[in-house]
């Protein structure tokens, strides 16, 4: 991509996806939880208003239709089923393939798109309750066959409040009562209240690459009130003008009951070090003074009478002589006068000020509450993360490996003069020693830069979890512990095959379905377990399901039918269950989507042991398998 806009922009929206993602599967599991609804509602309205800004047209109408389904969940029209999770994860799976068309060219999958937006409209035509309303009196007129109390509870999810008769109320209030507690959110309360400032200076250019400053703008002010102040002070005259440039900037103040995250997400995609873009809570006065000025903020009532003092010199300056004169003149007459009541004008207004002192009275008794402990701005984000390509730290990794060589040199250097001059040879070996500890934190911090959170591969595990257990009808639960054990990125990124390939196995071969596991005396819910640890320079992954276990029979006599091994053969149990690595292997006859082809375990090892670690597998019959891998923490030579 030569757009560095259309680069962030796909950046940006990945990481979206990953908590959007989360935040799906979630709700499935909480699907009364309002705050989860609105979560997944403010990524997709993020998506939307990035993909509009940047021109993707396609993407944003796409992403449109489903945060309509996701407002339609928030006001309560529809019920959040397993069904809907469904339908926003295929949506996801949508996503993805806009990014990848973005990315590498070539056409977005049409089908995937297609089938998806067909589920959609299918479910909010079939699926989900409306929300209850009092039954119409002209629909309770036209309703002509009175439906039975008995037919009102056995078709329940099916009959609208409204077309219920009348004279059945009692089965009338029982439909209402149960859509309503359908509906119900855990955590309705959006908050307080809160005004925040903001500050929009944009590159001059952004019009010329694709982005609109309006469209931020249009997204802020459906957030709630906005009031915008233009200021002019850069516009050139009409002879220099490009209607291609911007060449305005924007104070604003913002008074909304969404949390800041929401505002976060929206000026996102432009946040650079080419526009000034940020806010913050309306704790104080602003800097800018515009603010104030145009009424954006409200002063607190004991600094009224500051605010509303003015500079003479300010004055006379746009006065003309003569009525400076006069009106000194007046002001000294008057002086006593005026000096005397002065505490009671600001208590007691003028009755022809009334109306206006009035209104600013009230509004600086009721200021916008702020919260003290979560006070967030973009302005200090920015100065704790920047977002950096990988290639620029392999370069600059390869810098500090060349300074470790010339740390190198120099020892030999300094010993080669300490035998000409003992005193400088002295010297510069005392440099060495010195430099040799900042070479040392220096290496120490790359190496450091480049380790991220195993947990962001261990989290999409999730998905694939749940997708198969709900093709297999199987019950399964996935426990993640050590998700924030750090593990070099390039490790982390080469370690997701191997791992989605290790827990299809766990599914498909270990964990067995409810019938079967309730005869053995277990939990009809199976349980994967994803475990990470750091153990002397190396980071320790398991992968543990409490499975049937291995059979280490059958594998001896699979490997023995296929000719891998003879029958005479002694062979330990960790012998055996190596055979599970040789190319072909396979105990399963039957070949599905997910395992059979005797192709998997093989690409694993190989893969593992291209990142210099290792694999191990360990069972016991009717318990369950245990799989670790040991990686090293980075495979950076410096």
């Amino acid at each position: 991509m030569d757009n560095p806009a259309l680069e962030e922009f796909v950046e940006e929206v990945e990481e979206i996806i990953e908590d959007l993602e989360e935040g799906v599967l979630l709700l499935e599991e909480q699907p009364k939880k309002r705050s989860l609804i609105d979560r997944i509602f403010r990524a997709m309205h993020t998506i939307k208003g990035g993909a509009g800004m940047v021109m993707e047209t396609e993407l944003a109408e796409y992403a449109h239709h489903f945060e309509n389904l996701l407002d339609k969940a928030r006001n309560g029209e529809i019920v959040c089923t397993p069904e809907m999770a469904s339908l926003l994860l295929s949506s996801i799976d949508g996503f993805r393939s806009f990014l990848s068309k973005i990315r590498e060219g070539g056409d977005v999958d049409q089908q995937l798109i297609d089938k998806t937006l067909i589920q959609l409209r299918e479910f909010e035509e079939n699926a989900g309750q409306p929300t209850s309303k009092p039954p119409d009196k002209k629909t309770e007129e036209k309703t002509k066959e009175p439906a039975s109390k008995e037919e009102v509870q056995t078709q329940e999810d099916e009959v609208k409040p409204e077309a219920v008769d009348p004279q059945n109320e009692q089965s009338a209030e029982s439909v209402e009562n149960k859509v309503q507690e359908e509906v119900q959110w855990d955590d309705e309360d959006e908050g307080e209240e809160i005004a925040y400032l903001l500050h929009l200076k944009f590159d001059s250019g952004m019009l010329r690459k694709g982005s609109d400053p309006i469209l931020l703008i249009k997204e802020l002010a459906e957030l709630g009130d906005l009031d915008m102040i233009p200021h002019l002070g850069s516009l050139p005259d009409l002879k220099n003008h490009d209607p291609e440039d911007i060449h305005l900037w924007w104070s604003a103040k913002l008074v909304t009951s969404r949390p800041p995250e929401e505002i976060e997400n929206i000026l996102v995609f432009f946040q650079d070090d080419k526009n000034e873009v940020k806010f913050e809570p309306a704790e104080s006065p602003p800097d800018d003074p515009g603010l104030a000025s145009h009424g954006i903020y409200d002063e607190p009532e004991e600094k009224e009478q500051e605010q509303n003092k003015v500079d003479v010199s300010e004055v006379e300056s746009n006065l003309e002589p003569e009525q400076i004169e006069g009106e000194k003149t007046k002001s000294e007459s008057e002086s006593k006068e005026v000096e005397e009541p002065e505490k009671e004008i600001t208590t007691e207004p003028d009755s022809s000020d009334a109306e206006q002192q009035s209104l600013s009275i009230q509004k600086t008794q009721e200021p916008a509450p702020v919260k003290d402990t979560k006070k967030k701005t973009t302005e200090s984000k920015a100065t704790q993360s920047i977002r950096v390509t990988v290639e620029r730290l392999d370069k600059l990794q390869n810098l500090v490996g060349e300074t470790v060589i010339n740390q190198a040199r120099l020892h030999l250097l300094s010993d080669k003069i300490m035998e000409i001059d003992v005193k400088l040879g002295e010297m510069l070996e005392q440099f060495v020693e010195d430099n040799e500890k900042s070479v040392q934190e220096l290496q120490d911090q790359i190496l450091q830069v480049r380790m991220i959170p195993v947990g962001s591969i261990l989290n999409n595990m999730k998905r694939t979890v749940r997708d198969y257990a709900t093709k297999s009808k199987k019950k399964i639960r996935l426990e993640i512990e050590g998700g924030d054990t750090e593990l070099d990125k390039t490790v982390t990124e080469q370690l997701q095959g191997p791992l989605v390939h290790l827990v299809r196995n766990s599914m498909d071969h270990g964990i067995e379905d409810s019938e079967t596991r309730i005869k053995n005396g277990k939990d009809p819910t199976g349980t994967i377990s994803l475990r990470a640890s750091q153990q002397e320079g190396y980071v320790i992954v398991e992968i543990e399901d409490d499975g049937k276990g291995i059979d280490a029979k059958v594998i001896f006599d699979s490997a023995v039918k296929k000719g891998f091994i003879n029958n005479t053969d002694e062979l330990s149990e960790d012998e055996i269950y190596k055979l599970l690595f040789l190319p072909g292997f396979t105990t399963t006859t039957e070949v599905t989507d997910v395992s059979g082809r005797g192709v998997g375990m093989d690409t694993v090892r190989r893969d593992i042991e291209a990142l210099l670690g290792t694999i191990e597998i360990s069972s016991v019959l009717n318990k369950g398998t245990n799989t670790k891998l040991k990686l090293p923490l980075t495979l950076a030579i410096i």
